[in-house]
């Protein structure tokens, strides 16, 4: 058992540190593409929607995956294929409420972290990006509930292949896209690309995932028993966003549009 979870963990370290890789080549070709100024645009609308990515994924991962493996071991196995179904519609009802949020806050969250000295028509195009990024929070919920359900049986490799193939996905499509598309529409562009990543890494789990919705299950209260398991870690995962939201605040305070 010993062996059989470091292995699975040394898979998904691997696939782990080859998304990040392949992130990194995205995002310094992508910072050099639009330059100092241009790249704010991005920066001021992914801060707001990387906070509430992670509120529409509280601790998913970790609380779905510790759920799991404790109803294995309590050969609860019909209760594991309950919480899959209901898991899956509390997701899709999360993704749905945090986007319509964005949609009809998007003003207000804005003006927390954006200063005067930008016209309206600035405004709009950073909101338009922030909205773009929302759209990517119909998927997102459910992409971190099935690696956390498949993680709870200690199957690490759909996980590993799912983070490659999605940053892989955004790297080729901005390769191929970034040619026809210049300034701030290449901002906007990015936004969907993420998207077709993600839905790309969805329908990998989706298909790992399949099989456990056609297994008998057994009712018990599903969701509050993963929201008492997943919120003392997303509490901990929250902190380093939120730091990045204090940032996005105070440093366009501190230093010019050019420099920031």
């Amino acid at each position: 058992m010993k062996d059989k979870t470091l292995l699975q963990a040394l898979i998904l370290g691997v696939g782990q540190v080859g998304a990040k890789i392949l992130s990194l080549v995205f995002l310094f070709r992508f910072a050099n593409d639009l330059g100092k100024s241009t790249m704010s645009l991005y920066a001021f609308a992914y801060v707001p929607f990387s906070l509430f990515a992670d509120l529409a994924c509280f601790g998913l991962i970790p609380g779905t995956s510790k759920l799991v493996s404790k109803l294995l071991g309590q050969n609860d196995e019909e209760k594991v294929n309950y919480l899959l179904k209901r898991g899956t519609l509390y997701c899709i009802i999360a993704g749905i409420f945090f986007f319509l949020f964005m949609l009809f806050f998007s003003r207000q969250i804005l003006s927390v972290s954006l200063f005067d000295g930008y016209d309206e028509a600035t405004f709009e195009t950073v909101r338009t990006n922030l909205l773009m990024a929302s759209l990517s929070l119909f998927v997102l919920p459910l992409l971190h509930f099935y690696k956390g359900f498949l993680q709870g049986h200690f199957i690490m490799y759909p996980s590993c292949i799912s983070i490659i193939l999605e940053n892989v996905v955004k790297l080729v499509l901005y390769i191929v896209l970034a040619k026809f598309i210049y300034d701030t529409k290449l901002v906007f562009s990015v936004f969907i690309i993420y998207l077709v990543g993600y839905i790309a890494s969805f329908i990998l789990l989706f298909c790992y995932v399949f099989p456990y919705y056609r297994k008998k299950s057994n009712k018990f209260a599903s969701i509050p028993t993963l929201l008492k398991t997943s919120i003392p870690f997303g509490i901990a995962t929250m902190f380093f966003t939120i730091y990045q939201f204090i940032d996005s605040i105070s440093l366009p305070i501190l230093l010019s549009v050019e420099v920031y």
